[in-house]
């Protein structure tokens, strides 16, 4: 505990390997209980190494291990007894974390930097990358409450196709092999591909373009002109 609330330095290039790493094991682990529980403990590792990096409060890397230690627990045992709902509980809940609470750690730390680096850069693209999770996990929650499958192609569809929709989806591939049923879902989708295209052209290009340069302080670099 005290390691991960040590001053750090930031290794933004470390975690967007691990959120590929976790993108790759969380499409391939679906056959197999200890291939699921070998994922939740990946996907454990890259929010504890996103929040130590983007230098999260302590009180929030304090519940996250506290929330990791329990589904890494949850899900050895329960895969010991044969039990893998239970290791999908803890998949998603630590893949929920990792969406839903990492990203807004990485905007407050790159909001914090001073000068535009290839860290800050490496941070956004991980936002980038957390996108496609999170909206793979908005595909498969919409898939929960209705009453219709989500995709044309296949009515049982499992997380490495939501995985996978997601992002050929947000990289505006378009293959057609997993398409929309309903009109909300695939409104979903193109907002996804929207949301993807303008963060690569506005966020991403905006910070590569400035890479080395000082950031501008709206109120203080102001006051100092006037000065």
């Amino acid at each position: 505990m005290h390691h991960l609330l040590r001053s750090r330095t930031d290794r933004y290039a470390l975690l967007l390997f691990l959120i590929l790493l976790t993108i790759v094991s969380i499409s391939l682990s679906q056959e197999g209980t200890w291939g699921r529980v070998s994922t939740v403990f990946l996907v454990s590792a890259t929010v504890l190494v996103a929040l130590r990096t983007s230098n999260a409060r302590k009180v929030t890397i304090r519940l996250a291990v506290v929330l990791v230690v329990i589904s890494l627990a949850s899900s050895i045992i329960t895969a010991a007894t044969g039990e893998p709902n239970a290791v999908d509980w803890a998949t998603n809940l630590m893949t929920l974390m990792l969406a839903a609470v990492v990203p807004f750690a990485i905007v407050r730390e790159l909001w914090r930097h001073p000068k535009v680096t290839a860290e800050t850069v490496m941070g956004a693209l991980c936002i980038y990358l957390l996108l496609g999770v999170v909206f793979a996990l908005l595909f498969g929650f919409a898939a929960d409450i209705s009453d219709k499958p989500f995709f044309v192609q296949t009515e049982h569809p499992d997380a490495s196709d939501y995985v996978y929709f997601s992002y050929v989806t947000m990289a505006t591939v378009g293959y057609g092999d997993l398409t929309a049923r309903g009109s909300a879902e695939r409104m979903m989708a193109a907002l996804e591909g929207l949301m993807g295209q303008l963060y690569l052209v506005t966020v991403v290009a905006l910070l590569v373009s400035n890479l080395g340069r000082d950031r501008v302080r709206p109120g203080k670099d102001t006051e100092a002109d006037e000065r």
